[in-house]
């Protein structure tokens, strides 16, 4: 499904490539746009997960194209900051997952520090009163602390 998946992103057919992902679990879906979009750095895969996101948007889709800029595309121009803004609206769109949140903290920790100390509290101790024992909001307080 995968490599089938790939030929009909390479080709532009994106409603068929839906059709083909609509039904599978969002974390394979983030799985498998990584692995792809590493293998090749081609950027169509943001693409895309962008029409994804024009057709029926959902946090899960704006977290997948946010890791997308974030890792393996991390390379263009600008990438970060679209990162950022997709793991932003995530949150917006389902403030109550913690997973969101703790991807958000990311851009707290990369050197351009897109997510400032202030911002990043807030979010870690949101994360802790969902998730006490959490330890990627604990980590990142520890070092706002040490700041």
């Amino acid at each position: 499904m995968k490599d089938e998946l790939r030929h009909l992103i390479g080709c532009g057919k994106y409603s068929e490539a839906y059709e083909l992902i609509k039904d599978v679990d969002r974390e394979e879906l983030l799985d498998w746009t990584l692995e792809l979009a590493y293998n090749t750095e081609s950027i169509e895969y943001y693409a895309f997960v962008s029409s994804l996101i024009v057709k029926h948007e959902e946090a899960t889709f704006h977290c997948i194209a946010s890791h997308l800029m974030s890792l393996p595309l991390c390379s263009i121009d600008g990438a970060y900051n679209v990162g950022f803004y997709h793991a932003k609206r995530a949150v917006e769109l389902s403030p109550e997952d913690a997973s969101f949140k703790e991807h958000l903290l990311f851009y707290h920790a990369i050197p351009d520090k897109l997510l400032s100390d202030e911002e990043a509290e807030k979010i870690a101790k949101s994360i802790l009163e969902m998730e006490p024992d959490n330890q990627t909001a604990k980590k990142h307080l520890r070092l706002i602390r040490r700041d």
